[in-house]
C-alpha cells in the first residue's frame, strides 16, 4: 500500500510540472496573437493614412497577411 501511495504522489507531482508548461504555453499564444493584432492594426492605420510611400503598400498587405 506504501509503494502505490508513492506512486500516487510522484504522478500527482508529475501532472502539476505539465500543467504548468501548459499553461505558460497558453499565455505565450495570448501575448502572440496580441501582438499580431497589435502588429497588423498598426500597419493599416500607416496604409491608410499615407504615413508610407505608395510603392510599399504591395509589401505592407504581404505583411499583413503573413502575419
Amino acid at each position: 500500500m506504501n509503494d502505490i501511495s508513492k506512486l500516487h504522489g510522484i504522478l500527482i507531482e508529475e501532472y502539476r510540472i505539465i500543467q504548468s508548461k501548459i499553461d505558460k504555453i497558453g499565455e505565450f499564444e495570448l501575448k502572440v496573437r496580441g501582438w499580431s493584432i497589435t502588429l497588423v492594426s498598426a500597419l493599416i492605420i500607416s496604409l491608410f493614412t499615407g504615413k508610407i510611400p505608395a510603392g510599399y503598400n504591395y509589401y505592407l498587405v504581404f505583411i499583413i497577411f503573413m502575419v
